[in-house]
């Protein structure tokens, strides 16, 4: 086997150290290449192995730089437990580490899953069957459609109806539903003949199908319609009513209460589960309970204003726009402009923000005059906030929790929430490959790199000839 050569490959380390904290550190390992790039999450996977990407194909190395595969597939999954999936001419194969002369199972699949549990489901000619590492099939290509493994079981399609198999190629339940959602906690939803019931892993109906329509459940009640009169009432798991049916709208329950509507034309009430009004129907609009409070508007020309359980405004009617109050704080729009605003009816960030996500352990992105910015709050006192990053950026993509694509002049550079570039504003283009490879563009070379955090001891690394 020739030794591989490593023609102008450039490693870049960059150390990244977390603000205020000279403890804690994080190194990035940045390698990129257009000919030569390693590709698993780590510089060698089992038993001293790694795909690598040379000339647009995907070969394996050792760690002496020698060929164990020529390049040749076009596509690869990482090893699990010594067998990897392979592309090449438009089909799936299946490798084993201890015998990568030839393919376990030759390439004929159109689609394969990664492995779970010692298990992938593969696609040929039209069919999903079950494989498993040893190159086998547990079940025979023969379905139209499946759903992933729940706790050990899977939906699958049959000539339109739906049945429960096991990993043992049995089915628990023979194909017969017109639809069916995820198993939880043993039970899930069904649809027989147009009515939805629920049923047990064993097949037995916990409900049986009579329901025109069903919510999931929430807080061990579900809301449910039957045909007859259309209209909601909220069952528990032994399907007894809690409530009888009654209302045409409803919402599900949060924090022990509900929103509803008894008529079409009334307005939103909240009720308890013992079915007592906690607040008489009086809004035209409502949001769901968070942290004990609720956006409301009584009338359709109002302004948006916040209550308690108890129907008092805790903030009178004034917003135009609200989203949930997360972390004590809520994004408030005002005018045309986006605020941060507490309980107490302060403004913790004035409205002055074009464009406002959601908060994320205290950090949000905003837009302020056309440009993106980052900024934190501290959660014990979100009147105190601070720029991370000054409103700066013309785009934003994220890459992990703690890392995000930023565009500024015309370049991508890679940004930490810590407030730190870990690549400068370089790149013309940004497309992601796979979870840590990206396709970037430099200099009008197209060019794929491999960003990953590194934790662990690098071993020796082949020698740059």
């Amino acid at each position: 086997m020739r030794n591989i050569q490593f023609l102008a490959l450039m490693a870049v380390f960059v150390q990244c150290f977390v603000l205020k904290t000279e403890a804690e550190k994080i190194d990035f390992e940045i390698e990129y290449h257009c000919d030569y790039i390693y590709v698993n999450s780590q510089p060698f996977e089992l038993d001293g192995v790694s795909w690598f990407w040379m000339n647009g194909k995907f070969g394996l190395t050792n760690k002496t730089g020698s060929f164990l595969i020529e390049p040749q597939f076009d596509k690869v999954k990482s090893f699990v437990d010594g067998v990897s999936w392979v592309k090449k001419n438009g089909k799936w194969g299946l490798i084993n580490i201890n015998k990568l002369e030839k393919c376990v199972f030759g390439h004929q699949f159109d689609w394969v899953s990664s492995f779970s549990e010692g298990l992938s489901w593969v696609w040929v000619n039209g069919d999903w069957g079950l494989f498993n590492k040893a190159g086998e099939f547990v079940i025979e290509p023969q379905f139209d459609w499946i759903n992933n493994f729940s706790e050990a079981v899977a939906w699958v399609r049959v000539n339109s109806d739906w049945g429960l198999v096991n990993k043992a190629e049995e089915f628990v339940i023979e194909p017969q539903f017109d639809r069916v959602k995820n198993f939880s906690k043993g039970i899930t939803w069904m649809k027989e003949n147009k009515k939805w019931g629920l049923i047990n892993k064993a097949g037995e109906f916990v409900i049986e199908p009579k329901y025109d329509w069903i919510n999931n459940f929430s807080e061990a009640v579900a809301w449910v319609k039957e045909k007859k009169n259309s209209k909601w009432g909220l069952i528990n798991k032994t399907d007894e009513f809690v409530i009888e049916p009654k209302y045409v709208e409803v919402r599900d329950f949060s924090e022990s209460v509900a929103w509803v509507k008894e008529n079409e034309n009334d307005k939103w009430g909240l009720i308890n589960k013992a079915d007592e009004f906690v607040i008489e129907p009086k809004y035209v609009k409502v949001q769901d309970f968070s942290e004990s409070v609720a956006w409301v508007k009584e009338n359709e020309n109002d302004r948006w204003g916040l209550i308690n359980k108890a129907g008092e405004f805790v903030l009178e009617p004034q917003f135009d726009l609200v989203n949930s109050f997360s972390e004590a704080v809520a994004w408030v729009w005002v005018n045309g402009d986006w605020g941060l605003i507490n309980k107490m009816d302060e403004f913790v960030i004035e409205p002055k923000f074009d464009w406002i996500d959601n908060f994320l352990e205290g950090m949000a992105w905003v837009k302020e005059n056309g440009k993106l910015g980052l900024i934190k709050i501290d959660i014990n006192k979100p009147e105190k906030f601070v720029f991370v990053f000054k409103p700066q950026f013309d785009e934003v993509e994220s890459f992990s929790e703690n890392l995000f694509w930023v565009k500024v002049h015309g370049k991508w550079g890679l940004v930490r929430t810590a407030g730190e570039f870990v690549i400068e504003s370089q790149f013309d283009e940004v497309e992601s490959f796979s979870e840590d490879l990206f396709w970037v563009k430099e200099n009008g070379e197209r060019i794929l790199i491999k960003i990953t955090e590194i934790n662990y001891d690098k071993g020796r690394e082949p020698s740059l000839n």
